[in-house]
């Protein structure tokens, strides 16, 4: 068992995924923990651990929920 304490925590979303794509193909049938607070890592954890009709819940949205609604509104402003 590997435990990963916010291992993505201060890389941009793109190193963070190509830092998660090496974790999984690294672990193969090995179980890795990964915590995190970013709402897509959890969701594709759960799919590449067979979960994909899992659905995660969370009270507050993260902060790319945060930065796409910030974007949709600037083009909504925008279009107006």
């Amino acid at each position: 068992v590997v435990i990963l304490d916010e291992p993505t925590s201060g890389l941009d979303l793109q190193l963070a995924d190509e830092l998660l794509q090496g974790v999984l193909a690294a672990a193969g049938d090995r179980s890795v923990l990964v915590i995190t607070h970013r709402a897509a890592e959890a969701e594709r954890a759960l799919h590449e651990a067979g979960f994909a009709g899992a659905t995660l819940r969370s009270i507050n949205p993260s902060l790319e929920d945060v930065f796409i609604a910030l974007i949709r509104r600037e083009e909504r402003r925008a279009a107006a």
